[in-house]
């Protein structure tokens, strides 16, 4: 299988310690149960790790690329400044009556950090930001497709625009989530070897369409990252790239 990103690399490369849990549940049976339950939180812990880093290192190619705001969507650059609304000097400013030149100055500060709204032809730096954090809980499908909404205002970037049809069934996310929650908080667990490993196949394959997607956003803005080839043996605790 292809991928491009890092992040992508270390989840692949991760997930051997997930088929060493399931193998150790088959040579265990009378703790089969317990072994399951640590598949499933590290394999969600592992996709979580993945999509923080995955936006984490796509955000660095944006603002090391040496590209101009005028590459990225109208959508990117407004969510930047949306992220950076509360708690600035200018935001402040009907909260207190301290009119003087330091708060003038924190006010210029924060104008010119949002400069490339009026000037697109300015090369993408660090002021660009973009939200990395994915939080879970019983659910997590909609933090999902929020992240990524923030790349060109997609709603769904599982979901062909052509066809309205899934790419992908996101709504498997939550399904995961949710057996997540309920080991976690109420030692409750039902599923099967079998259903763990739909899991990490299912995890596996929206892995990897995040990691095409992103880089296909690069290649767009002119950034070219290099193909790499990764391969699995599932009866193999070390899968390598």
């Amino acid at each position: 299988m292809e991928y491009h990103f890092d992040a992508t690399e270390d989840f692949l490369v991760r997930q051997g310690e997930i088929h060493i849990l399931l193998n150790t549940a088959n040579e265990k049976n009378d703790k089969k149960d317990t072994f399951l339950k640590l598949a499933v939180v590290s394999l969600v812990t592992k996709f979580q790790v993945y999509v923080e880093s995955v936006l984490k290192e796509f955000l660095y190619y944006i603002t090391s690329g040496n590209i101009r705001y005028n590459k990225l969507s109208i959508y990117m650059r407004l969510n930047s400044i949306r992220i950076g609304l509360n708690g600035n000097a200018l935001s402040k400013l009907s909260k207190h009556n301290k009119f003087d030149m330091d708060t003038s100055g924190k006010i210029k500060n924060y104008l010119e950090s949002i400069n490339y709204i009026i000037d697109e032809n300015l090369v993408v730096d660090e002021k660009l930001k973009i939200n990395t954090s994915f939080p879970l809980g019983r659910t997590g499908k909609g933090e999902l497709l929020g992240l990524f909404k923030q790349i060109d205002g997609d709603d769904n970037i599982f979901r062909n625009k052509d066809t309205n049809e899934d790419i992908i069934d996101i709504d498997q996310i939550d399904s995961l989530l949710q057996t997540r929650h309920l080991i976690i908080h109420q030692d409750r667990f039902n599923q099967t070897e079998n259903k763990i490993k739909e899991y990490v196949d299912y995890l596996n394959e929206v892995v990897l369409f995040c990691d095409n997607y992103l880089n296909n956003k690069l290649y767009e803005y002119g950034i070219i990252l290099e193909t790499k080839s990764f391969m699995s043996d599932t009866t193999d605790s070390n899968p390598y790239p």
